[in-house]
């Protein structure tokens, strides 16, 4: 066995509108809402892990505006950097 290749990396996140947990894979640039094996990397977790990295877009299919993160290449409805009140 050789450990965990980059594929099998799954990172933990939360969706803004739910609160539900979801996994991410950078990738294979996939989201599973079940943990796809136990490789979730822990320090994902951190919550100003990607912070200040989230620019607008514009979904060309619905012309609304959402959020990308270039760092963890999530995306968003609502802008993740905005929300501290």
């Amino acid at each position: 066995g050789g450990g965990s290749s980059p594929v099998d990396q799954w990172l933990e996140r939360q969706d803004p509108r739910t609160g539900k947990i979801y996994y991410y894979n950078p990738k294979l640039k996939q989201t599973s809402w079940t943990r796809p094996d136990n490789t979730v990397t822990a320090a994902s977790t951190d919550p100003n892990y990607g912070k200040g990295a989230w620019v607008a877009r514009v979904d060309p299919r619905t012309n609304r505006t959402f959020y990308f993160n270039t760092v963890t290449k999530m995306t968003s409805w609502t802008n993740p950097d905005e929300d501290e009140e």
